[in-house]
């Protein structure tokens, strides 16, 4: 009995999961659940540089040809060739409009944005009560882009 139960299980969770998972690489709902600011990045990769969701073997390149969400449309990568393509972008600075854009859009009036010695773009914040980040901790929210 206690076997016919486990059997039923395993089957069905299988059966959620896999239909789940097929929902998700149709359709990935990812955006809905993070920051403005992470989604600009998040919209940039995805649909500006065209990275897609990695699903697995399906993608490695060096195996049969397969079917990717019922359609053959894009190039096999592994995960580390998708990893390049983001990373060229940045360091192209392809990826820098998105950031700019999501700070105009925030309302960041007090952002600075500067070029750094070595061409990088340096971008902080500059709060007047003597906390870069209103906190008495003293941390800075920054970020910096290589060039």
């Amino acid at each position: 009995m206690v076997t016919v139960w486990r059997e039923y299980v395993e089957s069905e969770t299988i059966a959620i999961y896999r239909s789940v998972s097929q929902h998700f690489f149709a359709k990935p709902t990812t955006e809905q659940y993070i920051g403005d600011g992470t989604k600009a990045l998040y919209r940039a990769i995805r649909h500006e540089l065209c990275v897609p969701f990695h699903q697995g073997l399906a993608e490695h390149p060096g195996g049969e040809d397969s079917i990717i969400n019922g359609e053959h449309k894009r190039g096999k990568k592994t995960v580390g060739g998708w990893i390049s393509v983001i990373y060229q972008a940045l360091l192209e600075g392809r990826l820098h409009a998105a950031l700019y854009e999501y700070a105009e859009e925030s309302g960041a009036e007090e952002a600075e944005i500067t070029e750094g010695s070595t061409g990088e773009i340096v971008t902080s914040n500059s709060h007047s009560n003597d906390h870069s980040n209103g906190y008495k901790n003293g941390h800075t929210n920054w970020f910096a882009f290589g060039s």
